[in-house]
């Protein structure tokens, strides 16, 4: 079996591999790694099989994390739902069957695919749940499917309250305006914020090279709520969320989904992907199923050891610490210590 080829996240020829797979999502895109690559200083790259001229046939985009005792381990893809190798049938035992011997050789300790892989030595961790609704190009047809009293009516009452939903415009809107609401989200939840940094180029390298769009809803000129959506192919993907509590009984989130649903059904979207949910978060999970989501477990594969218990072990103090904090502490515990939260 050759082993497999490293390929840079900018090469034309991984770039044209994954636009050309219709199964593609947004976390396959290079654009979505060199972002992580660009803001946490990790090293990125593809690992794929080639034909005879070079080109991609089978991978999966790759990030480097350093753990403690300077061990190294490869994510596919750190800070991501779900990230499941490209390949086709025939190909999909030269890309899996040389993963173990790329990260052997390499001198990797751990390996984890955020995906259900089949693999003689993987083991598989089930980690969170994901949902999934199809959509068509009747949006009307869409809506008689949804919760007529839990998502439906709330529609209707954020209508009726004066909620107005619109798309962001310009950068500040996704790193000063949502920033902020998710300053005041996570430190609610009691998880640091990713640093501001990150929803700039998050802007410059998916936002506004039409990869996605942020949504902002408001009631007057204040937002109370945002919501980041990244599109690859037929998939539309919900990735980053933020309101304001205060005005949560106006049902600006239910709006925000609905238009997201519009704005995927007029252009082509085939698949909402309403992303990751914590297995004990029954609240959100509900929520989601109100839209008459489909339900499925997020598993994920894993190859050798991962060495994530010395951070797991530091969360219920850290939680604590943010939520009876000034909102400035999960800033900074963001900015510092974010990019282990992998």
């Amino acid at each position: 079996m050759k082993p497999l080829q490293y390929l840079e996240l900018g090469d034309e020829r991984w770039r044209a591999f994954v636009a050309g797979r219709p199964e593609a999502t947004a976390f396959h895109l290079p654009a979505w790694a060199e972002m992580l690559c660009e803001c946490y200083g990790f090293r990125g790259f593809a690992l794929a099989t080639v034909d005879p001229a070079g080109l991609p046939t089978a991978g999966m985009p790759v990030i480097e994390l350093q753990r403690r005792l300077h061990r190294r381990v490869w994510v596919s893809l750190p800070f991501t739902d779900a990230c499941a190798p490209l390949l086709e049938p025939e190909r999909e035992s030269q890309l899996l069957g040389g993963l173990e011997d790329a990260r052997r050789a390499a001198g990797v300790q751990g390996l984890e695919i955020r995906a259900h892989v089949q693999m003689a030595d993987g083991r598989q961790v089930k980690t969170a749940l994901r949902h999934s609704l199809t959509l068509e190009q009747d949006e009307e047809a869409v809506l008689r499917r949804l919760d007529p009293s839990q998502v439906q009516r709330n529609i209707r009452r954020a209508k009726r309250e004066g909620v107005v939903v619109r798309p962001a415009e310009r950068e500040s809107d996704l790193d000063h305006v949502f920033f902020e609401l998710q300053v005041e989200t996570r430190r609610r939840l009691g998880v640091p914020v990713q640093p501001r940094r990150f929803y700039t180029l998050l802007w410059r390298r998916l936002i506004e090279p039409g990869h996605g769009f942020l949504l902002l809803a408001y009631t007057g000129s204040r937002p109370i709520a945002g919501g980041v959506f990244l599109r690859a192919g037929h998939t539309l993907t919900y990735k980053f969320g933020a309101s304001s509590r205060e005005h949560w009984r106006l049902r600006p989130n239910v709006l925000l989904f609905w238009s997201a649903i519009q704005l995927g059904c007029a252009s082509g979207v085939r698949v909402l992907d309403f992303g990751r949910t914590e297995l004990k978060n029954d609240g959100l999970r509900q929520f989601k199923l109100n839209w008459g989501t489909r339900e499925e477990p997020l598993t994920y594969t894993v190859l050798g050891r991962l060495d994530r218990q010395a951070t797991r072990k530091l969360e219920p103090a850290l939680g604590s610490i943010i939520r009876h904090s000034p909102a400035w502490v999960g800033r900074a515990i963001g900015a510092r210590l974010y990019r282990y939260a992998s």
